[in-house]
C-alpha cells in the first residue's frame, strides 16, 4: 500500500509521515509525493492533460504513483520525494509573483491615468515571450 500526497508540503514532511508510519507498526505502507498542480475547476480536463510529478519513498511506492497517474495518459515526471516538495512550492510561488507583478503593473497603469488593458494588449499581441 502507499499513502499518497498531493497537497502543499513543507519539504521533508513526506518523508516524516513515512516515519511515522513506520514508528506506528506500517513500515510496510510507502509515501508517495505528487503535488496537485490544477486549476480550480479545471481538474478533469487537467489531470488529463497536465505532465505529473510522482515521488516516492521506495521503488514500489514510486510504482504504486505511476500505476495510478500512467492510466491518465500524461507524461510521468519523476522526482524524489523532497524535490517534487520543494517543485510543489517553486510552482505556488512563481504563481505568486506572476499575478503579483501584472496586479503591481495595473497600479502603476491606473495611477498615472493609463489604460491597463490597451497597454497589457499592445505587449502580448503577437508576442509569445510575454503571454
Amino acid at each position: 500500500q502507499t499513502l499518497v500526497l498531493r497537497s502543499t508540503l513543507f519539504p521533508g514532511t513526506s518523508a516524516r509521515v513515512g516515519a511515522a508510519l513506520e514508528k506506528g507498526g506500517l513500515g510496510g505502507v510507502g509515501v508517495s509525493f505528487c503535488p496537485e498542480r490544477i486549476a480550480q475547476g479545471e481538474a478533469l480536463r487537467e489531470l488529463r492533460e497536465l505532465p505529473q510529478i510522482v515521488s516516492g519513498s521506495s521503488a514500489a511506492a514510486l510504482a504504486h504513483a505511476k500505476a495510478l497517474f500512467g492510466p491518465l495518459g500524461v507524461d510521468l515526471i519523476e522526482l524524489e520525494l523532497q524535490e517534487a516538495e520543494a517543485a510543489k512550492l517553486f510552482l505556488n510561488a512563481w504563481r505568486y509573483v506572476v499575478f503579483g507583478t501584472a496586479n503591481q503593473f495595473y497600479h502603476i497603469a491606473t495611477s498615472k491615468g493609463l489604460d491597463f488593458e490597451r497597454i497589457r494588449s499592445a505587449i502580448v499581441d503577437n508576442y509569445p515571450r510575454a503571454a
